[in-house]
């Protein structure tokens, strides 16, 4: 009996003690890292492209693109390709190119969407179409440009029409949509 009492007076405070040390630690508690959030999507974005030319390529030329949300600005490559990324922007567009000759010439874009790649080439051509669109100066028109123009495509099937019709004793543009 007194063999237990001697066993029970240090097996129990000896349980004690192990059972109170493994609970803890002396460093304190740190809490996990919250997860990295993901990052935020990129913003809505067009890309107008097209080529601009008066016969041969306009090399060099200055390309403003005015959209109804949205502009940027480019410079054409020597075979007179563009390509201009606007984010946050929704059509439609005018596209305008300053040549290094003093040359300009004017393209639309119809639509409303506000993603996407859409071409426009630059030519005389053109500048006949945004002339009919836009039933004025083409200059005028980029400038007078803003959230509230339209550019319907009907606008520009008949203005495509036109021109094709004025055109046909000297070129046949059957099919041809200059821009």
């Amino acid at each position: 009996m007194k063999m237990r009492k001697t066993l029970e007076s240090v097996c129990i405070p000896l349980a004690v003690l192990t059972l109170a040390n493994c609970g803890g630690s002396d460093s304190p508690s740190v809490p996990a890292p919250a997860p990295a959030a993901a990052p935020p999507p990129p913003p809505p974005s067009i890309t107008i492209a097209g080529t601009a030319v008066q016969g041969a390529a306009l090399s060099g030329a200055a390309v403003t693109v005015k959209c109804a949300t949205g502009s940027g600005t480019t410079t054409t490559a020597s075979s007179g390709a563009y390509t201009s990324k606007i984010e946050n922007a929704a059509l439609p567009c005018v596209v305008k190119v300053a040549g290094t000759s003093g040359t300009i010439y004017h393209s639309l874009v119809a639509g409303s969407a506000n993603t996407g790649t859409f071409t426009a080439n630059v030519s005389p051509l053109t500048e006949m179409v945004v002339s009919f669109v836009g039933a004025m100066n083409p200059e005028a028109y980029f400038s007078a440009f803003s959230s509230t123009s339209t550019v319907p495509a009907t606008s520009i099937a008949t203005a495509n029409a036109y021109l094709q019709a004025a055109l046909a004793g000297l070129t046949d543009l059957s099919g041809v949509n200059p821009l």
